[in-house]
């Protein structure tokens, strides 16, 4: 039996708390279908990406590839919302509605995903 080394264990971790705000998120949207939430599909995007930098991930290409990760919960997230008619809330943005706003919002925890991922680590 094989052991998972440091860094897929950090990564899994990093994956079920995004997965975590992902279903905080639908419960909520299931009890106020015309709310809009806007800080949840950033923290679904953001989660991964923060979770594996603070638990001590130390390999820049993974924690990028994370972000991707994170950026693909929020917008499944998003678009199972949309098609089962939870995203009816009114969107920030001039244009575009719930969903449009929930993709960029993610797009945003991103960005501040990769400046994480991206950013030096100090030496051990």
């Amino acid at each position: 039996m094989t052991q998972l080394v440091t860094r897929d264990r950090i990564s899994t971790k990093a994956i079920g708390y995004s997965l975590g705000f992902a279903l905080l998120w639908g419960v909520m949207a299931v009890a106020r279908p015309g709310t809009t939430f806007h800080l949840a599909p950033f923290l679904v995007a953001l989660a991964v990406p923060f979770v594996y930098r603070i638990q001590g991930g130390t390999i820049r290409s993974t924690g990028i590839r994370l972000v991707v990760v994170g950026m693909g919960l929020a917008a499944v997230a998003a678009a199972v919302l949309a098609v089962v008619g939870l995203l009816q809330g009114p969107s920030l943005l001039p244009f575009g509605g719930a969903l449009v706003e929930s993709l960029v919002a993610a797009a945003a925890g991103g960005v501040v995903g990769i400046i994480l991922a991206a950013w030096p680590y100090e030496s051990q």
